[in-house]
Parts: C-alpha cells; sequence; structure tokens
C-alpha cells in the first residue's frame, strides 16, 4: 500500500497498451474474411484503496474510460 497524489494516478491510469489481433477465416459464402479485435489494458496495473473525496470513484472511472 502506498499513498500517492491524484495526479500520480491519473498518470497511471492513463498509461494503457494495446493489442491488436487479426483472425482470417472463411465466411459462409467460402470468401475470406478478416477480423481485427483490439485488447486494451493497464500498463502499470494498480487498485485504489481508499480515496478521501466522495467524488473520487467516479473521477477515475471517467479517466480509465
Amino acid at each position: 500500500t502506498q499513498v500517492v497524489r491524484r495526479k500520480f494516478v491519473e498518470v497511471l491510469a492513463r498509461a494503457k497498451n494495446t493489442g491488436i489481433k487479426t483472425n482470417e477465416a472463411m465466411d459462409y459464402n467460402g470468401d475470406r474474411t478478416t477480423a481485427i479485435v483490439k485488447h486494451t489494458a493497464l500498463k502499470y496495473p494498480f487498485s485504489v484503496v481508499r480515496d478521501e473525496n466522495p467524488r473520487g470513484a467516479a473521477w477515475l472511472k471517467q479517466v480509465m474510460s
């Protein structure tokens, strides 16, 4: 457990990696199709144990979206 300022939490919340995977398949007509799948995750996973600000959870959810 570490106490950090909100500005540092914001930097961690915005640091994300996005992986892209392409899947090639045949559809029911026999044509080749490509599906692009994106997966986004936090670069530095963290959790908030306690936030004294009553609007803190809503703020973090908005920053992470």
